[in-house]
């Protein structure tokens, strides 16, 4: 009797380390996920350059969504959405 209360005390313990490995793991690619991710002010920055040079240039507000969609969505996959990409983006557009 003794014996099966030690093995399940054992494996409660087991679960336990294990749950808490899978959390860690979870929460480091949160940390991540979110490293690389430009800041609120940076990106609503670039976007508002972004909508007044395509303003002076005569380019609609649609245009601009669907170019950007195209551009970034890719990115978005493989987690490389940083502010140098909408820099990128940017630069792209002003040679256009």
């Amino acid at each position: 009797m003794l014996l099966l209360i030690f093995a399940l005390i054992v494996n409660v313990w087991l679960l336990r380390c294990a749950v808490d490995y899978f959390l860690k793991l979870y929460r480091q690619n949160l940390e991540n996920a979110f490293k690389n991710m430009p800041s609120p002010l940076k990106l609503f920055r670039v976007i508002k350059g972004l909508l007044k040079f395509a303003k002076e240039k005569g380019v609609s507000q649609g245009e601009l969504c669907s170019y950007l969609y195209e551009e970034v969505a890719s990115e978005v996959k493989c987690k490389k959405t940083t502010i140098e990409k909408w820099f990128a983006i940017a630069n792209k557009i002003n040679k256009l």
